[in-house]
Parts: C-alpha cells; sequence; structure tokens
C-alpha cells in the first residue's frame, strides 16, 4: 500500500488554497481548490514528505508540522493508498508553484474551508483544524483512519485498535446481547434540532447514552442515559442501526462488541441536575443536525447515522 501525506498550510493567521492544474485531468484530478498532497519516499518518515513535498511545489519552508492523528485508505488508478493529514506551519517567502498547481490564495479560515475541495465533512475538518490551531491536545489522543476501502473507521486509542462498521438496521434482535456494549440515541425536538452532551464538560461531545445496566432492555438503557445525561424523557424509540466492532488489545486478542444507535423524540428537557456517574451537571445542547460533525467528528459513519435519523424524523 502507498504511503502518502496530505499537508494543510497555514502562515499562523491564513491558509493557502491552490487551485489544481486542470491541463491534464487524469494525472492531477481536475480544476479544483485544495492543499498539498504526495508519496512518501523509501525511507523518508511522513513529517519530512511533508515537508518536502510542501517546499516542492510552493517553495516555503515549513517551521512546524502538526500531526493530526487523522488519515484515510482509497484507491486511485486500482492503487490502494494509505494517507495521513498533518497541518503544516510556514515561514514568510515567495510562492513558486510546481507543475501541479496553476494558482494560490492566502485566505481566512472560514473561506478556506468553503474554497477547497473536501469529499468528507467539512464541519468535522472544521473542528480538527480548529483543535489543531488551538493546541487542543486531548482532542488528538485516538488516532483515526477512515477506510473508503472497506467502509470501515478505525480508530487507535490507548494500546487498543478497533474496527468500526456501521450497519443500517430496523430491528436488532439478532445481535447477541451479551455483546453489546453500548445504547445511544439521536434524539430531536419538535423544530427538527438534536441533542447532544458533554457529561464531564471538557468540550468532548457525545449523543446521550451508555452500558446497559442487570436487567434492563435496550429501551430502559437509553430512557435511563437520557435521563442521566441530559434530564431529558423522550419516546417513539426506534432503531437507526448498529456499529459492529472488533476491539483489538495489545497482545492481538480479538473481541468482536456491538453499539447500539436508536432515534426519538423528546417530550421533555428538564431543570439539569447532577450525573451520578461523573459527579457533575453535564453540558446538554440542541443542535442543528448539520452541525453533528463539528461536535461528534464521526466520519461518515455518522453522516449515514445522522442521515437516516433525520428521514425518520421527517417521516
Amino acid at each position: 500500500m502507498k504511503k502518502k501525506v496530505l499537508s494543510f498550510i497555514t502562515d499562523g493567521k491564513k491558509f493557502l488554497a491552490l487551485r489544481n492544474n486542470p491541463s491534464e485531468p487524469e494525472k492531477h484530478g481536475g480544476d479544483f481548490w485544495f492543499t498539498v498532497t504526495g508519496g512518501v519516499e523509501n525511507e523518508e518518515g511522513f513529517e519530512d514528505a511533508v515537508r518536502r513535498e510542501i517546499l516542492e511545489e510552493t517553495s516555503l519552508k515549513v517551521k512546524n508540522v502538526f500531526n493530526l492523528n487523522w488519515g484515510c485508505i482509497y484507491k486511485n488508478h486500482n492503487e490502494e493508498n494509505e494517507e495521513h493529514y498533518y497541518l503544516a506551519f510556514v515561514s514568510p517567502g515567495k510562492i513558486i508553484l510546481d507543475v501541479e498547481h496553476v494558482d494560490y490564495e492566502w485566505l481566512s479560515f472560514p473561506k478556506f474551508l468553503n474554497r477547497i475541495k473536501w469529499d468528507g465533512n467539512k464541519k468535522e475538518l472544521k473542528r480538527t483544524l480548529q483543535s489543531a490551531l488551538d493546541s487542543n491536545d486531548d482532542f488528538f489522543l485516538r488516532g483515526i483512519i477512515d477506510d473508503f476501502i472497506n467502509h470501515n473507521r478505525i480508530i487507535y486509542v490507548k494500546g487498543k485498535k478497533y474496527i468500526i462498521k456501521w450497519h443500517s438496521a430496523d430491528d436488532f434482535s439478532k445481535i447477541p446481547k451479551e455483546k453489546v456494549t453500548q445504547v445511544y440515541g439521536v434524539c430531536f425536538d419538535k423544530s427538527g434540532k438534536m441533542i447532544v452532551v458533554d457529561v464531564r464538560r471538557r468540550d468532548n461531545w457525545a449523543l446521550p447514552g451508555g452500558g446497559i445496566e442487570k436487567g434492563e432492555n435496550y429501551f430502559e438503557t437509553l430512557r435511563r442515559e437520557c435521563m442521566e445525561e441530559a434530564d431529558m424523557e423522550i419516546t417513539d424509540i426506534k432503531p437507526i442501526g448498529y456499529n459492529e466492532t472488533i476491539e483489538i488489545d495489545e497482545n492481538g486478542h480479538e473481541k468482536e462488541i456491538y453499539q447500539l444507535r436508536y432515534f426519538a423524540r423528546i417530550t421533555r428537557l428538564r431543570k439539569q441536575t447532577i450525573d451520578v456517574a461523573t459527579g457533575v451537571i453535564p453540558f446538554r445542547k440542541l443542535i442543528k443536525p448539520e452541525d453533528f460533525g463539528f461536535y461528534c467528528p464521526w466520519g461518515f459513519q455518522g453522516n449515514e447515522i445522522i442521515s437516516k435519523a433525520v428521514k425518520m424524523f421527517n417521516s
């Protein structure tokens, strides 16, 4: 598999957008604005590749490289690629473009996000780059690879590897209950906004939900978790789908687990109280579904979950 890097470029104030060379679409991909990408050469580290590619394509020298701990696996011209994303801080200098690009522009962060071609969720990209600019190291404690070939998301955290595959489903009866570790809800108010919670008040947002307690069914778990984390009453609970996850520990031992996702409608939001699990009053927020990727950067799988939930709300 070919190793590649994708490098977002900033001078600390603005971002550099590069216009692709449209003259050879088979070679350069067509006419669009993007950033620097390139292959990792033999015995070259990823950060060294970032510095070299930026110098070759723009003549700019890199001062600092920030690993976004994010990347993807994809196929292009029948070749499999593993690409890792970085944010590069560059020194001021004259830009000299190579043949891959025909124009450039320094843009504010919002205008850069609006300008560039990005096949993923731009709200997720915004959250990631903003966290890097803010030096929010907690955001990057886990590594993420979006496997577009096998339609998986791979997460590395605390010495473990998780291979996550999303399945849309209307029934959970065939899933072995002893392997279900999580029940989460996509819960809407009457206006179509959905709720997210930050249970430890650390800017770490998620859907309300959690683990199953002894004697509970899935509905009871979700109702209890919604009360504990959001002081929220729900109804019209229906399956959206589930994550089939392979957990691999540091010794290579594998375990299969399932994480359920439900649709629900909010009937009442009570005054918030302390969550017994954390000892603090969680943050809760009603957001537009299209903003979910900013608060919960769950990649293309998150997009599919929310897209189906919105259809269920409107049906």
